[in-house]
């Protein structure tokens, strides 16, 4: 999965927060202090914007932190929304690796067209019984990265009421009126496949 953009912070071994640091570039050379002595425990946001004002004071209070998708759509363009951390990096160590994990799955639907019912290869696309829209709905949008509970919608607010159809997740061209001459016209025998990203 590409990276758009990465947001770090570290905790030093009283448990506060040491420094944060957003970069939305620059990913060979980025730069973060840790405490000068003991262990620091660092975390990574990947893909989800500046959230470098997000972490709190007290490490103890990261699990509560909450991220909520504006888009589902934004996803396709700037890659899966990811975190990680790495623990107990020493200040004396040349290097630390902080692995992260996607917090979406990728949702791929194929609609057979010629297998619907009352589907006709003689038919034009706009009269037929074919796909022309598909939506997952009541996708949660309220994100927990770092919680062991994962991440779940508390209240209606939480919650969007459809996820994104848009015709850029579509490996077809999108259904664009009763006189289109794109989409499964007479003959059409392809599948269309949707992509949905849904919060795992």
């Amino acid at each position: 999965s590409k990276i758009s953009d990465l947001t770090l912070a570290s905790y030093g071994p009283d448990g506060r927060l040491t420094q944060s640091m957003y970069y939305d570039s620059g990913f060979d050379s980025m730069m973060l202090s840790v405490a000068d002595h003991g262990c620091s425990n660092i975390y990574a946001l990947v893909n989800m914007g500046d959230m470098s004002h997000a972490f709190p004071v007290i490490e103890a209070e990261v699990s509560r932190m909450e991220y909520y998708v504006q888009s589902y759509y934004a996803i396709d363009n700037k890659g899966f929304p990811m975190s990680g951390v790495l623990k107990g990096f020493s200040p004396e160590s040349s290097r630390g690796t902080v692995t992260v994990s996607r917090l979406f799955a990728k949702l791929c639907v194929r609609v057979t067209h010629k297998g619907l019912s009352g589907y006709s290869q003689s038919v034009p696309y706009a009269f037929n019984m074919c796909n022309k829209s598909l939506y997952v709905r009541q996708a949660n949008r309220r994100l927990l990265p770092f919680s062991d509970q994962g991440s779940k919608a508390l209240k209606s607010t939480d919650i969007l009421g459809l996820s994104d159809s848009h015709q850029n997740l579509n490996d077809r061209n999108a259904y664009q009126g009763l006189n289109s001459q794109i989409g499964p016209g007479p003959g059409y025998v392809q599948d269309t496949t949707l992509v949905f990203y849904v919060p795992e």
